[in-house]
C-alpha cells in the first residue's frame, strides 16, 4: 500500500506524464483494434461487388 502512495504522489507531482501515458495508452489500444490494411481493402472490394451485382436477379428476362 505504501507503493501505491508513493505512485500516486508521483503522477500528482508530475501531470504531463500521466497526460504522455494516456496518450500511449490510448494509442497502443486504437493501433491493437485497427484491422489490417489487406483485410479492409477486402471489405472495400466486397463491398464495390455488391453494390454493382445489386438487383442483378430482379433484371433478368422472364421465361414464357
Amino acid at each position: 500500500m505504501e507503493q501505491l502512495s508513493h505512485l500516486v504522489e508521483a503522477l500528482h507531482d508530475h501531470p504531463v506524464l500521466v497526460g504522455v501515458g494516456l496518450v500511449a495508452l490510448f494509442g497502443g489500444y486504437y493501433l491493437l483494434q485497427r484491422k489490417p490494411r489487406i483485410a479492409r481493402d477486402a471489405e472495400q472490394r466486397l463491398a464495390v461487388l455488391r453494390k454493382e451485382r445489386d438487383g442483378y436477379y430482379n433484371r433478368l428476362r422472364r421465361l414464357r
